[in-house]
C-alpha cells in the first residue's frame, strides 16, 4: 500500500484543471532515488526530477529525525550523518549539502569540494532526457 502512494498522488493531482505538470512529476518521482532502487519507477539519477530530489531528502530527513527523536539529544544531527554514511549514493549531493550548512553539519570533504555548476550539469541532463526545464539553483544558495 505505502508504495503506492506516489501513483494515487499522481492520479489525483492530474484530476485538478490546469495543475502544473512539474508539481505532478515531481510528487509521482519523490521516492525515486539516484541509484535506481527507489519507486514507483526504478529511474536512475539523470531521469529524476531535480525538485523530486530535493523532496526525496527532505522526506528521508524528516523519517530519520523521527526515528531518533527519542535517542538523540539532537536527532537531525545523527540524521544527517546516516544521510551521509548510510545513504550517501541514494541522495542528490548537493542538497544533502546545503541541508548540512543550514544545521551547522560538519560537511565531508567529499562534498566541500563539489560546486553548484554540478547541479546545474545535472538539470540539463534531466532537461535532455525530455523532462521539462527547472530552476532550482535558488535552493542551494
Amino acid at each position: 500500500m505505502y508504495e503506492t502512494h506516489p501513483q494515487r498522488g499522481k492520479s489525483i493531482l492530474e484530476s485538478l484543471p490546469g495543475f502544473p505538470g512539474d508539481v505532478v512529476q515531481i510528487a509521482f518521482q519523490h521516492h525515486e532515488n539516484n541509484i535506481g532502487t527507489g519507486y514507483p519507477l526504478h529511474l536512475s539519477q539523470a531521469r529524476i526530477h531535480p525538485l523530486a530530489k530535493i523532496i526525496h531528502l527532505a522526506d528521508e530527513f524528516f523519517h530519520l529525525c523521527l526515528k531518533y527523536k527519542q535517542m538523540e539529544e539532537k536527532p537531525w544531527s545523527a540524521a544527517l550523518k546516516e544521510l551521509w554514511e548510510l545513504r550517501g549514493p541514494e541522495i542528490e549531493p548537493l542538497p544533502l549539502k546545503a541541508l548540512m550548512e543550514l544545521f551547522d553539519y560538519p560537511v565531508p570533504t567529499p562534498l566541500l569540494k563539489m560546486k553548484a555548476t554540478n547541479w546545474t550539469e545535472r538539470r540539463k541532463s534531466v532537461q535532455n532526457a525530455g523532462q521539462q526545464s527547472v530552476h532550482c539553483e535558488v535552493f542551494l544558495l
